[in-house]
């Protein structure tokens, strides 16, 4: 997915580790994998205040940044599929 958007300025994905992750543990894991997403730290526990109770949890935001989709959970079927569906919904259907 990262691939498919690289360089499209209307989307942008950011992972948020959730509090109680060490920052050396999640730069750790980023190096090893070869990850270059960006990757916030939630050091204040604000997560709970959008009711995340399974990982991963997706949400889709619209141009103004107001929550428009929830996906909690992953499933690899069909989840690339659906992710692009959303996104371009939330663009008007182009891509």
């Amino acid at each position: 997915m990262l691939e498919k958007y690289e360089g499209d300025d209307e989307v942008v994905f950011l992972t948020v580790a959730t509090a109680g992750s060490s920052r050396d543990g999640v730069a750790q894991l980023l190096s090893n994998n070869g990850y270059t997403f960006p990757v916030l730290l939630d050091d204040e526990g604000q997560a709970i205040d959008f009711e995340i109770t399974s990982y991963p949890t997706t949400f889709y935001l619209d141009p103004d940044g107001l929550i428009q989709y929830k996906r909690e959970g992953f499933e690899e079927d069909g989840y690339e599929h659906q992710t692009a569906i959303r996104i371009d919904a939330l663009r008007g259907g182009g891509a």
